[in-house]
């Protein structure tokens, strides 16, 4: 999961004498125009190759990323522009194919409330830039209650759809650092959106985000995931291990190492 935006979790106690595990929690993006906050990204990938079943060689990939995101304006409908940035890069991926913008490129997102991706200028509303950075629950919810979406996207250059489950649970409270955050944890599943005939891919993953409700934003957020693609003709895999960590870093006012946007954004609606 990307931590690029600014969020705020409000939290709704429903019932002052209610046990803890019957508390209600609402959770929600809110932003005031002009604040950017930044995170690291550190992704970690090894890929094993195989064929008839023995190990024919492998590759290692390390990248490190910051980014920035400045929330740049609300709609009337309470919909919001973002415009994220990567800052600082080492290491050799497309940016692109993560979901990232590539160093020093400005994208627009408009997202609403709940964390659904709205619009990315110059994007199709197919492309990996529209599966959530957070998946928000659209109801108030209690400790292990899940929620779950699903998100059909293509992969930069593939002319196949891909399927993706999303599921989270609120797992409860805890210390982390000398901080009391909320821990959510989540899973998800991608598969090719139609059966292949020469081809099969799966995508698990597992991971959780630390959120913090007094500084109103997510510190920390780590994943594990493998990829299997099977080559069926010939017999060949590929199964890639991925290691995904973000670090919050800081959250400021317009200003700051940012220049202004030079991205068009669309007028107001009235």
């Amino acid at each position: 999961m990307k931590n690029i935006f600014n969020l705020i979790l409000i939290l709704g106690i429903f019932s002052s004498c209610a046990h803890l595990s019957d508390q209600k929690y609402f959770f929600e993006i809110e932003n005031q125009e002009g604040e950017i906050e930044r995170s690291s990204i550190d992704i970690k990938r090894e890929t094993l190759f195989f064929e008839d079943e023995e190990l024919s060689h492998k590759s290692e990939r390390k990248l490190h990323l910051k980014i920035a995101s400045r929330v740049v304006r609300y709609e009337s409908n309470g919909s919001f522009w973002v415009e994220n940035t990567t800052y600082e890069k080492e290491g050799q991926e497309v940016l692109h194919a993560l979901g990232y913008p590539e160093l020093h490129e400005k994208m627009l997102f408009k997202m609403n409330a709940s964390g659904e991706v709205e619009d990315v200028k110059g994007h199709d509303a197919d492309s990996i830039f529209y599966l959530p950075p957070v998946l928000l629950p659209k109801r108030s919810v209690k400790i292990n209650d899940t929620w779950e979406e699903n998100f059909t996207w293509k992969a930069q250059g593939q002319p196949f759809h891909i399927n993706t489950k999303i599921t989270c649970r609120l797992v409860g409270a805890e210390d982390w650092d000398g901080r009391e955050v909320f821990r959510i944890n989540l899973q998800s599943v991608s598969r090719f959106s139609k059966q292949m005939k020469d081809i099969a891919y799966e995508n698990k993953s597992e991971g959780y985000f630390l959120w913090d409700p007094a500084m109103s934003t997510v510190l920390f957020s780590e994943s594990k995931a493998t990829d299997e693609i099977k080559f069926l003709a010939d017999g060949k895999v590929s199964k890639t291990h991925t290691q995904f960590t973000s670090r919050y870093l800081s959250n400021g006012a317009s200003g700051g190492d940012l220049q202004k946007s030079k991205a068009q954004i669309p007028q107001k609606e009235e």
